[in-house]
């Protein structure tokens, strides 16, 4: 919040986002590199400075990225496009990473060292590449009239009294805590329960590359009906493969198992292509109820209980399969252990869900009211005072 909240103050006085996804690409390079490339003997105060100036990078990059894309476009159905042109970007960046060890430059198909380090190389070239593109070929985004004064009580008001945000933060906190419990089980539940971990490369490669062609469709979709119903039929298909997949055994063909998972990786898809335009629409919301763009600051926010939350998730779904005496490593699993994995893996992520979209439907910036709010702020300006909203 620190990061989204200094790069709002940053261009309410004229300057841009461009600024500090350049600056946090670049850090996010070289850290990258120290970090997982590091020259031995490693120890635990290396990996601790290097992993702190990694994610710090990474939070001085994503923050401002993410906020920028609302602001390219204030219309409700490109705002949805550009969105989905990111998600399509974040698999195609899991694609490569999956299918690193099905190329034939290598002698197995699981992740070595060797693969792992050759896929942070590929990223700090993608990153570089990437960088050039933003700093000459991208516009800066619409620019504000330069603004002085805000102080923190502002600042709380326009983030505890706006209703729309609070309703969004529940879905998405929701919704991580049930991501987070899914891919805390993922790879045991492949792997060690189905035994089907010979395959999980190629599964895992399939499903990103369905999951990447699948972020084309959702803004489509948002066009036909609105971004609240998308991301509601998104969460759906969410909690349809949860419920498929409780009746995979072990001995299933490995396809089984790929088609379910392909699912659950549509409606990540779908989550952040719906889900972020809402929130870009949610920025536009605050913008004409308090007069300040805080647009940084909502998503830094937002991500900040994600990322906890889906922590908290996975530790959650841990502890539910331990606590029923689940153990990876174990030859045969007894009924109990079963129903200890199942539930931590696929009953309460589904019921998380359920919760999360009763959240979701509830959303108030509808495709009329937030056309509504454009035309306003497309007339009198983005920081000029609005009506009773």
């Amino acid at each position: 919040p620190t990061i989204g909240y200094l790069a709002d103050r940053h261009r309410a006085r004229g300057g841009s986002r461009k600024f500090w996804v350049a600056m946090g690409g670049l850090s996010v390079a070289a850290t990258s590199y120290f970090l997982f490339v590091p020259a031995e003997p490693v120890s635990y105060l290396y990996y601790l400075g290097w992993s702190f100036a990694f994610f710090l990078a990474l939070t001085i990059f994503e923050i401002p990225h993410m906020s920028w894309g609302s602001e390219l476009s204030p219309e409700y159905n490109q705002r949805a496009t550009l969105y989905g042109f990111r998600a399509m970007a974040v698999q195609l960046g899991a694609l490569i990473f999956y299918a690193l060890p099905l190329l034939p430059l290598y002698t197995t198909s699981e992740y070595t060292p060797e693969i792992l380090q050759d896929a942070v190389l590929v990223g700090i070239v993608l990153t570089l590449a990437a960088l050039v593109w933003t700093v000459w070929g991208v516009p800066p985004g619409e620019q504000l009239p330069a603004r002085q004064r805000d102080s923190i009580k502002q600042l709380l008001r326009s983030v505890l009294n706006n209703r729309p945000l609070l309703i969004y933060f529940s879905a998405y906190t929701l919704a991580g805590l049930s991501y987070g419990m899914w891919f805390g089980l993922i790879f045991f539940y492949i792997d060690s329960y189905l035994q089907l971990g010979q395959y999980l490369a190629l599964i895992l490669t399939i499903s990103a590359f369905v999951s990447m062609l699948s972020a084309l469709v959702w803004p489509k979709l948002v066009k036909r009906t609105s971004k609240p119903f998308v991301w509601s039929m998104g969460m759906l298909i969410y909690c349809v493969q949860g419920l498929a997949m409780a009746l995979v055994n072990p001995g299933a063909f490995w396809w089984l198992p790929l088609g379910i998972i392909c699912l659950a990786t549509i409606a990540f898809s779908c989550h952040n292509v719906a889900a972020l335009s809402t929130l870009g629409d949610i920025v536009d919301y605050g913008r004409l109820k308090y007069r300040e763009d805080r647009g940084a600051t909502y998503f830094a926010i937002n991500n900040l209980l994600y990322k906890v939350a889906l922590g908290v998730g996975g530790a959650l779904s841990l502890s539910v399969a331990g606590a029923y005496e689940f153990s990876p490593t174990a030859e045969v699993y007894s009924d109990s252990a079963i129903w200890g994995l199942k539930l931590g893996f696929l009953y309460l992520p589904v019921a998380l869900m359920i919760v999360a979209i009763a959240f979701i439907v509830k959303t108030p910036i509808t495709r009329r009211r937030h056309q509504i709010i454009a035309a306003y702020l497309g007339r009198h300006g983005r920081n000029h005072p609005g009506p009773s909203v």
